[in-house]
């Protein structure tokens, strides 16, 4: 059985209900509505948000509700999105998942989010140090307070710098960040890529399309020696809307259901990792790798961040395909395309897990060229 529900419940169904007892939040009382300058760093807020609408550039209003600060009454939520800082050196840093809400007088980062998505606080001799998402070096202020005052910026707009090499290179591998291309060029790793040497800077398609957060950190009790002795699996979708010939799944080979996982996945494998959904536990999978003499290893149930390697992996290849599509300003129904042409692309570039090396000179032992590209 089904029910619907009108539209102004469904609607109320999917409002925010917040609390932040512990917030050092300021809310303006009606006679005055001046917003404060600088963000404050909240150990006890467990999300970030701002009353300053100027510092986003595109929101997400479809997040709405409503947050409750200590005893007061609850005050809106009227959209999410990223803010975009830029440090002393001209680098920008994102800062993603930042509520916008009104009455808020002031601009909180919570110390908890940003831990959560990979950055390392430390608070040390009265001077608080964040690193890699954030990097900063703040005294404590004489309310015990932390505050970061720092410059909040606006996206570059790529269609200005068409004529720059630099970010013609960044477009053309798919939105890749300066610091790979920069390893790319430098070390001679790729065949018909000038030398790139650019701050670590985000152009506006980079700020719609790429949301960071990082997997919960995970050591594997097996580590592959060689070429698919241990493969990460997970399927990603269903995609709306489906490609033009219904397909709705990828796997690079792009799927039309879970079903075919079993057909995609007989190869010649060692160990393959996956989740615990029925597509990959199927009597069909238990069989083959029997025969195959394959290992299957699931992670826990309802447990993504054991599967952390290829989630990450997926998250990627996905706002990059999603970077192409708004580039260019192509039809959603071609993002089977656009996935191709990603996992095409980040073949070619350098990652953390092969320490710095490409998937592509691992597997075929020579430096791609890409001056195609």
């Amino acid at each position: 059985m089904s029910i619907e529900l009108p539209p102004a419940a469904s609607a109320a169904a999917n409002l925010l209900h917040l609390d932040e007892p512990k917030a050092h939040a300021f809310l303006s009382n009606g006679s005055s509505n001046n917003k404060t300058d600088g963000w404050c760093l909240d150990t006890g807020a467990t999300h970030h948000m701002t009353g300053r609408r100027e510092f986003f550039t595109e929101l997400d209003s479809n997040i709405q509700g409503f947050i409750k600060f200590r005893d007061a009454s609850g005050v809106e939520i009227k959209g999410i999105s990223s803010v975009l800082f830029t440090t002393a050196s001209g680098e920008h840093r994102l800062l993603t998942g930042v509520y916008y809400i009104p009455a808020l007088r002031n601009s909180i980062i919570s110390l908890g989010q940003l831990n959560e998505n990979g950055s390392l606080v430390v608070i040390e001799s009265e001077v608080l140090r964040i690193w890699d998402h954030i990097v900063a070096f703040l005294p404590r202020g004489s309310n015990r307070l932390y505050v970061l005052n720092v410059q909040v910026e606006q996206p570059l707009c790529l269609a200005a710098r068409r004529d720059d090499e630099a970010w013609q290179w960044h477009k053309h591998f798919g939105h890749l960040h300066f610091e790979a291309l920069k390893q790319l060029s430098a070390n001679k790793m790729v065949r018909g890529l000038p030398c790139i040497d650019h701050v670590e800077q985000l152009c506006n398609v980079c700020v719609l399309t790429k949301q960071r957060r990082l997997p919960f950190p995970q050591r594997s009790s097996i580590r592959a020696k060689e070429r698919l002795e241990l493969v990460h699996g997970d399927l990603c979708g269903p995609v709306t809307p489906a490609t033009p010939v219904g397909r709705r799944y990828m796997w690079v080979m792009v799927l039309g259901s879970k079903r075919e996982a079993a057909d995609a996945i007989r190869r010649a494998l060692h160990v393959l990792h996956t989740d615990n959904d029925g597509e990959f536990t199927a009597a069909e999978f238990a069989l083959y790798y029997t025969d195959e003499g394959i290992q299957h290893l699931y992670s826990a149930p309802y447990s993504p961040q054991q599967n952390s390697i290829v989630e990450r992996r997926n998250q990627t290849v996905v706002g990059m395909a999603k970077a192409l599509l708004k580039q260019r300003g192509v039809a959603a129904i071609l993002w089977g395309e656009a996935v191709v042409t990603a996992v095409y692309i980040l073949n070619g570039s350098p990652i953390k897990a092969l320490n710095g090396k490409m998937s592509y000179k691992a597997w075929h032992g020579c430096k791609p060229a890409v001056s195609h590209l």
